[in-house]
Protein backbone atom coordinates (compact mmCIF):
# COMPACT_ATOMS: atom_id res chain seq x y z
CA UNK A 1 0.00 0.00 0.00
CA UNK A 2 1.09 3.41 -0.76
CA UNK A 3 0.18 4.44 3.01
CA UNK A 4 2.01 4.06 6.59
CA UNK A 5 0.58 2.40 8.89
CA UNK A 6 -1.58 4.11 11.49
CA UNK A 7 -3.58 3.43 14.86
CA UNK A 8 -6.69 5.58 15.19
CA UNK A 9 -7.41 6.60 19.01
CA UNK A 10 -11.35 6.97 19.51
CA UNK A 11 -13.37 9.79 19.63
CA UNK A 12 -15.15 12.26 17.63
CA UNK A 13 -14.58 11.25 14.31
CA UNK A 14 -17.15 14.22 11.78
CA UNK A 15 -19.30 16.78 12.22
CA UNK A 16 -21.72 17.62 9.38
CA UNK A 17 -25.36 18.51 8.43
CA UNK A 18 -27.95 16.68 6.33
CA UNK A 19 -30.93 17.92 4.40
CA UNK A 20 -33.71 15.84 3.24
CA UNK A 21 -37.00 15.89 1.17
CA UNK A 22 -40.11 13.88 0.78
CA UNK A 23 -42.53 14.30 -1.87
CA UNK A 24 -45.86 11.84 -1.64
CA UNK A 25 -46.86 11.10 -5.68
CA UNK A 26 -49.80 9.18 -4.37
CA UNK A 27 -50.88 7.42 -1.23
CA UNK A 28 -48.61 4.78 -1.91
CA UNK A 29 -46.11 5.90 -3.55
CA UNK A 30 -43.14 8.67 -3.33
CA UNK A 31 -39.72 10.08 -4.14
CA UNK A 32 -36.91 10.75 -1.20
CA UNK A 33 -33.96 12.72 -1.57
CA UNK A 34 -31.51 13.91 0.54
CA UNK A 35 -27.95 15.64 0.58
CA UNK A 36 -25.30 15.59 3.13
CA UNK A 37 -21.87 17.06 4.38
CA UNK A 38 -19.43 16.33 7.04
CA UNK A 39 -16.25 17.39 7.90
CA UNK A 40 -13.73 14.90 9.66
CA UNK A 41 -12.43 15.44 12.75
CA UNK A 42 -9.47 14.25 15.15
CA UNK A 43 -8.28 10.71 14.31
CA UNK A 44 -10.06 10.80 11.36
CA UNK A 45 -8.86 13.88 9.86
CA UNK A 46 -5.37 12.63 10.67
CA UNK A 47 -5.40 9.20 8.64
CA UNK A 48 -3.20 9.37 5.60
CA UNK A 49 -5.74 7.87 3.30
CA UNK A 50 -7.45 11.29 4.27
CA UNK A 51 -4.29 13.67 4.22
CA UNK A 52 -4.19 12.45 0.69
CA UNK A 53 -7.67 13.20 -0.13
CA UNK A 54 -10.00 15.93 1.78
CA UNK A 55 -11.54 16.25 5.38
CA UNK A 56 -14.83 17.18 4.04
CA UNK A 57 -17.12 14.69 2.26
CA UNK A 58 -20.26 14.94 0.61
CA UNK A 59 -22.51 12.80 -0.57
CA UNK A 60 -26.32 12.69 -2.21
CA UNK A 61 -28.79 10.01 -2.73
CA UNK A 62 -32.34 9.76 -3.86
CA UNK A 63 -34.94 6.82 -3.57
CA UNK A 64 -38.49 5.49 -4.70
CA UNK A 65 -40.75 4.85 -1.41
CA UNK A 66 -43.86 1.90 -1.39
CA UNK A 67 -46.03 1.90 1.62
CA UNK A 68 -47.50 -1.76 2.08
CA UNK A 69 -50.39 -2.04 4.28
CA UNK A 70 -50.39 -5.72 6.52
CA UNK A 71 -53.80 -5.66 8.23
CA UNK A 72 -54.12 -8.26 11.00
Amino acid sequence: SQFNAYSANGGLLSAGLEATATYRINDLWGIEASVRGDRLLNAAADSPITQSGSEDQRRGRIGVTREFLLQF
